[in-house]
């Protein structure tokens, strides 16, 4: 790397056509601090993940794409790219497919980094160590750079040091546990459907907002919480330092009207302050948990109130001492119990009486995200109170005076009764996250990991998944038992390594058989059991051949893939299955028709078993190449990108003996856990592209099987049908 760049950012603008990209050009000259750190989720031809250092006054930028871990063990290849601009820092949006980087960036992690030595020399002899402040990734990590025969190259590792800030891989995973932009709290899917940043016939759009080093500008819609009429209310700045109220243990319960009861929650005591432009969360001593609990400050930062300070518990797990630091493990497991807002609006409320800062409160968690929970109470009553927490297995009830003041000393207004027989409580609550999973089951399989996120944006586990393909089994069953199989795993979830598997491997099982054909493995099931441990295997995908094993020679089905090319409206992709289905039907073949699970369509004709693969591929061919024919500004036989553009790929390719598709219900392994999902014709107009697993499973709540009758029909390729096609 030379010391010195004789013409800053030459690389980044060459690539670049600023009258299309609404990439930022090249303005200042540093940032405020000049130790800006951004990280940038960039789904373009694949996903991954743009760590950027600013040093003299451009951004350093290294491609990472497995993306960072917390685990010290874990050596990210992190790929030296050009410099970036400082006003890259604050980008979020679409470029252009046509354009260099086409596709969708995210801001997902953005702070200050500092060296931890002289960064600029400590580069040039290839391992630069430094400490980085950001609302996701924390502490101490090292660049580490590449050689090849001794030289040099522009690969790096990214490696995370062992400090307070790392974890386990297996444990946590952050760039699962943390899919959200820091900025906007959008998804990637979100940031690609948006328009706000994405080229225009007009030109780039305008930049909709500044990004900020917080969560909260333009997340929040303010409402008026009443704060300043509140009894004893009073306009005042929030003080610095800030001390939680506690309360007094005593043996009995207080009896009366006069005070109110919660069920004593479990975890750690939390403050939370809100600014217009920032979420800080703390715990009682001051330690700073914003990024430890950033799936919290998330939905914090989506509240309807300018400014506030909330008090309440992050738990869910077996009750702990309070302390400086969180439990340990997957601190994204974890929900915020708030049970007191001291300052709402620029009103200081500790004088407030407490069931009037409760009812603001309310106000503001009404319709709040998950995983923001209010704390309710119960009015007098407290003996049924501390039963109820008895049976629940909490630790005991807190008692408050509904008339109290919030202060620091709370003296006898607030008082906690702890249950007496502990250990007999605790057995009824759930494990803690960071223990052992407890063991699940599904149709007869035993998961390992069932908490393991596959999907990220969508908070789909491996649990979610072994649980659809249960339900959906008597659907899908008929459309993979007794096919070959070609299998497409993902074990880390769809943001990491993929791959393809025909053979049946380590995937052994009663509900699965391994077979061959011409020499080569595939995967064969018959049950239930067999779809779930697939899915227990982290298969996220099930593509299936188109015959039955017991004669791979006479195809059972001829499959057309419609796949868009750039730009092509989802009107012009069911226009061409349309037009599919009714030559299929003058060629005397009823047709059936199926979502993707990406962009496309599929149309499907259940087949005889009279012909084989070269006649139905030699048919599919001509009846494709009819459909382009008839409109061929709007449909194409070819595959190459530039044939594509703008029209839709009739893929009739699939037709041959080895070649698989996707099968009916089986999910696909992609942003949005989408479904190939069978539809009925009726049904075609209007339909949204792509279901989802949850609404897969909805549709199966629907009397009628959308392919009904698929196995019933009879039908073949006929001479008349061929013949006209051949004239």
């Amino acid at each position: 790397m030379p010391a010195k760049r004789s013409v800053p950012l030459e690389e980044y603008r060459r690539k670049r056509d600023f009258q299309r990209t609404p990439e930022p050009k090249p303005k200042k000259k540093a940032s405020a601090t000049g130790r800006l750190f951004v990280v940038q989720k960039h789904r373009a031809q694949q996903l991954h993940y743009d760590f950027r250092l600013e040093l003299d006054g451009v951004l350093l930028s290294w491609a990472v794409p497995r993306g960072p871990s917390l685990d010290p063990s874990e050596k990210r290849l992190a790929v030296q790219t050009e410099d970036h601009p400082i006003e890259y820092g604050g980008f979020e949006g679409v470029i252009p497919e046509e354009e260099y980087g086409g596709g969708t960036v995210m801001l997902w992690d953005r702070g200050e980094w500092s060296p931890l030595g002289e960064a600029q020399s400590d580069l040039e002899k290839g391992t630069l160590k430094f400490k980085i402040e950001g609302q996701k990734l924390r502490g101490a990590w090292t660049l580490v750079r590449l050689k090849e025969k001794g030289s040099p190259t522009r690969n790096w590792l990214l490696i995370k040091e062992r400090d307070g800030e790392a974890m386990k891989e297996d444990a946590f995973s952050i760039i699962d546990e943390e899919p959200f932009s820091v900025v906007s709290g959008r998804t990637i899917g979100e940031i690609a459907a948006a328009r706000d940043r994405t080229w225009t016939d007009g030109g780039a759009a305008e930049v909709a907002y500044e990004a900020p080093l917080g969560w909260r500008r333009g997340l929040y819609r303010r409402i008026d919480l009443g704060a300043s009429t509140a009894a004893g209310a009073r306009k005042a700045r929030v003080p610095g330092p800030l001390s939680p109220m506690r309360a007094k243990l005593v043996k009995s319960v207080p009896e009366g009207d006069g005070w109110i009861h919660e069920i004593l929650l479990e975890g750690r005591r939390v403050w939370c302050r809100l600014s217009e432009q920032s979420v800080w969360l703390r715990s009682a001593t001051g330690e700073d948990w914003t990024g430890k609990l950033a799936h919290i400050a998330r939905a914090l930062g989506r509240l309807p109130v300018a400014s506030a300070v909330l008090d309440g518990v992050a738990g869910d797990g077996p009750i702990e001492p309070e302390g400086d630091d969180l439990p340990e493990g997957r601190h994204g497991d974890l929900r915020y119990h708030i049970f007191d807002i001291p300052f709402s609006d620029g009103c200081d409320l500790r004088s407030t009486p407490l069931v009037e800062r409760k009812a603001i409160l309310h106000t503001l968690l009404e319709g709040a995200d998950n995983p923001l929970v209010y704390c309710d109470h119960v009015e007098g009553h407290g003996d049924v109170v501390l039963a109820e927490a008895r049976r629940l297995g909490a630790p005991g009830i807190v008692s408050k005076r509904a008339v109290s003041k919030y202060a620091a000393r709370g003296g006898a207004d607030w008082v906690v009764v702890h249950l007496e027989n502990r250990a007999e409580a605790q057995t009824t609550r759930r494990p803690r996250a960071a223990a052992d999973e407890p063991e699940v089951t599904v149709a007869g399989v035993k998961l390992t990991h069932p908490r393991r996120i596959l999907y990220p944006e969508e908070r789909v586990t491996k649990q979610m998944l072994t649980e659809y393909y249960e339900a959906v089994a008597p659907r899908m069953l008929p459309f993979v038992r007794k096919r070959p199989l070609s299998l497409y795993r993902c074990p880390g979830g769809i943001e990491k390594e993929c791959f393809f598997q025909k053979q049946l491997g380590e995937m052994s099982s009663k509900h699965l058989r391994g077979a061959k054909v011409d020499d080569e493995p595939y995967v064969v099931l018959h049950d239930a059991g067999g779809l779930v441990t697939l899915a227990q295997w982290n298969v996220l995908e099930i593509h299936t051949w188109g015959c039955r094993e017991s004669d791979l020679d006479h195809p059972d089905q001829m499959v057309f893939d419609l796949d868009p090319g750039p730009s092509v409206s989802w009107e012009l992709i069911v226009e061409g299955a349309k037009g599919l289905r009714l030559l299929l039907e003058e060629l005397g073949l009823k047709s059936f028709v199926k979502t993707s699970g990406g962009k496309g369509l599929h149309v499907t004709v259940p087949l005889a078993r009279r012909q084989d693969w070269d006649e139905v591929k030699d048919f599919a061919a001509r009846v494709a190449r009819k459909i382009v024919e008839v409109a061929p500004k709007h449909f194409t036989v070819f595959m190459s990108k530039p044939e594509r553009r703008g029209k839709v790929f009739i893929d009739y390719f699939r037709n041959h003996r080895g070649s698989t598709c996707v099968a009916p219900y089986s999910t696909r392994a992609r942003p949005g856990a989408f479904v190939s999902s069978p539809v009925t014709w009726q049904e075609l107009d209007g339909l949204q592209p792509r279901f989802h697993i949850f609404q897969a499973l909805d549709r199966l709540s629907e009397p009628e099987d959308p392919w009904q009758g698929f196995f019933e029909l009879k039908q073949g390729i006929s001479s008349d049908a061929l013949s006209w096609l051949r004239g």
